[in-house]
């Protein structure tokens, strides 16, 4: 008789987590009479059912931006972006062959981490998970190379915070754009932790715990995916196609995007009618589909074939999107975040000057998305211009939603034992909470 994989021999870091917010919550909740149970009551329906719907929306939004990955796909771009930056993710993904499909999506998920694309770098975060469950010989652990991939994702490389940018717009700041420095500035060293403790972690966890762990072996995916080398020294997976030279036809249609480049500088100029958040998706659709023609691609069964596993992920992030939003809810609701915040706004206070009304949105910020925005949104409208504002603007667009990162990306793929991934995401965040107010700090009163 064999038995379960998929039971854990001892409690994961998950279940610890989303026990102690269900524990302390409840406590809490009892301890403060019937106004508070209500309040947690109403939570745990209306947060379970946010979950789904959260779930079900994300549906069209991966099923449409898979089907783009795959052009790019299909087009050889993603190969042509993997050997170009291979040296730099072969270094920090040393278990991941080079060539390997997972790199491209990678690289394609951090790209648009950076530019600020939300929507669409969660289906290519996904996609890169399955890619790099691929690899993985032991499914419901995870890897080291989806450990460090976590770490990097819930770090939040940003570039231009178009989110952060565009609420301060809308409140009418006096300047919105002087968030993305200190949003850059910050979003590096963040990264930068999180890629060095996930490098630390990995080295004591293979030395204390691989004989308990019993690791995944990112040595054998012999048989999980099949590989071949080309000749070149580089190893690709599946099996490849040369596509014919570029037609009179295709270089017409690659010549779409520069017309589009045109139009929307000379509007600029003449109607000041384009902003950067407006403009940039579309103009990535356009380059995608317009490069997908030119190099020969069948656009339309490549976004059809692409799109199809987004319903099919959709549903089976459900249970892990339900669990860990309905324990955040009630932990929240219960106001067991105040004391937290009152003892780490002390805590800092040794280490950085954190004003009062910013400590809230370093600990929302990691438990929940759309909470650290309706946080900060609030503040954006009430004080567009305050330097508390400008502050949990920084510290908004330089940091993710951890928890939230970790149960979609894992759920996806069936990863219940997540080893040592928490570690250089939190970290990851309080570096982020406190390079937020340090750079902010000295940017506000050096530059602006």
């Amino acid at each position: 008789m064999s038995t379960p994989t998929s039971q854990p021999n001892s409690l994961s870091a998950m279940t610890t987590i989303t026990s102690a917010m269900f524990i302390i919550g409840i406590l809490l909740a009892l301890y403060q009479g019937d106004s508070a149970l209500d309040g947690v009551n109403k939570v745990i329906f209306q947060s379970a059912k946010d979950a789904v719907t959260l779930a079900l929306n994300l549906v069209g939004i991966m099923t449409f931006w898979l089907g783009v990955s795959k052009i790019l796909e299909d087009a050889s771009v993603l190969k042509n972006l993997a050997n170009l930056l291979s040296p730099i993710i072969c270094a920090i993904f040393p278990s991941i062959p080079k060539g390997h499909i997972a790199i491209s999506s990678m690289t394609l998920n951090i790209a648009a981490n950076m530019l600020g694309l939300g929507n669409a770098s969660t289906p290519l975060g996904l996609k890169a998970m399955k890619d790099l469950q691929t690899l993985n010989a032991k499914p419901h652990t995870a890897t080291d190379a989806m450990c460090m991939f976590l770490a990097i994702n819930t770090s939040s490389v940003t570039i231009l915070p178009l989110g952060v940018m565009s609420v301060l717009a809308a409140s009418n700041a006096s300047n919105p754009s002087k968030i993305i420095l200190p949003s850059i500035i910050t979003t590096s060293i963040s990264t930068s932790v999180a890629i060095f403790a996930a490098i630390a972690c990995r080295h004591v966890w293979s030395r204390y715990f691989s004989a308990k762990d019993e690791e995944s072996g990112q040595e054998n995916f012999g048989s999980k995916v099949s590989l071949s080398n080309n000749g070149l020294g580089e190893v690709t997976s599946g099996d490849e196609q040369d596509l014919p030279r570029m037609s009179l036809g295709g270089k017409l249609c690659l010549a779409i995007v520069p017309v589009a480049m045109i139009i929307v500088a000379a509007n600029v100029v003449v109607r000041q009618s384009f902003s950067l958040e407006a403009t940039l998706i579309p103009l990535i659709l356009l380059t995608v589909i317009c490069t997908g023609l030119a190099k020969g691609v069948n656009v339309y069964e490549s976004l059809i074939e692409g799109g199809k596993e987004g319903f099919n992920v959709a549903l089976k992030i459900i249970p892990f999107l339900v669990v860990i939003m309905v324990a955040i809810s009630v932990f929240r609701e219960s106001g067991a975040l105040t004391p937290i915040s009152q003892a780490i706004s002390y805590g800092l206070g040794f280490i950085v000057d954190i004003p009062s009304q910013v400590v809230p949105m370093a600990l929302i910020r990691p438990l929940s998305g759309s909470g650290a925005f309706a946080y900060f949104t609030n503040l954006a409208q009430n004080a567009p211009d305050a330097y508390e504002t400008y502050l949990a603007g920084i510290m908004q667009g330089s940091s993710e939603t951890t928890f939230y990162v970790l149960s979609l990306y894992f759920g996806s793929v069936g990863v219940s034992k997540l080893r040592y991934a928490l570690i250089p995401a939190l970290l990851a965040d309080l570096a982020a909470a406190i390079a937020s107010c340090v750079v902010g700090a000295v940017c506000w009163n050096l530059i602006f």
